[in-house]
């Protein structure tokens, strides 16, 4: 689901593209989609955005073996984002800020369909930055519910989005057995370059 300005251009060369933004910004009505000092989606926007994604395959032929998945809101903790680096104010903070800001927390439980002698197929994989990887965002956990349906996270903490997709594409797993559906998350940030036609 890259930035819009790609969706066109992406969508001619047959690559199945979703825009994330409406649901972001109509979402925003109800709970901040980012994080106030993060430049990440919040959890809120997370699973957002993985309703879209399950709503766009669900309406799709798309067949995946289904998991009974279950999320449950924990609620609140403190959370210091990453744009906190740009304004430390040291022992200052109590007196100076800024206020800490808080994350919304959920805990999610994933029942294959698989039996004590043979494991479910895992027909779905994500494969993104550490915005995928981590658990503080609960992306991966949100596109299971979303999806009906267990995935692998190949996502992986600094790497980028491209490092990831490439060891997933030289993986024996990926070779032995592919996945029905790749989740390729990209940043806007890494779509700011001209993409070869």
């Amino acid at each position: 689901f890259p930035c819009h300005i790609h969706l066109p251009r992406m969508s001619a060369q047959g690559v199945d593209v979703v825009d994330a933004s409406f649901a972001l910004a109509s979402s925003r009505l109800l709970n901040d989609t980012y994080q106030r000092d993060d430049t990440h989606w919040s959890p809120h926007g997370s699973r957002a955005v993985a309703n879209v994604l399950g709503i766009h395959v669900s309406a799709s032929s798309m067949q995946l073996t289904a998991a009974e998945v279950t999320t449950i809101f924990q609620g609140y903790e403190p959370h210091d984002g990453d744009l906190l680096k740009f304004i430390d104010t040291g022992v200052l903070r109590p007196i100076a800020g800024p206020e800490a800001s808080r994350i919304a927390r959920f805990e999610t439980t994933v029942v294959s369909s698989g039996d004590l002698f043979n494991a479910a197929p895992v027909d779905v994989a994500l494969v993104g930055t550490s915005f995928s990887a981590k658990s503080d965002w609960h992306f991966a956990d949100f596109l299971q519910d979303a999806l009906d349906a267990e995935l692998i996270n190949y996502a992986e903490e600094g790497r980028g989005p491209f490092a990831p997709m490439a060891a997933m594409l030289a993986s024996e797993t990926f070779a032995t057995n592919p996945p029905t559906l790749v989740i390729w998350e990209v940043p806007t940030r890494y779509t700011t370059l001209e993409m070869n036609p």
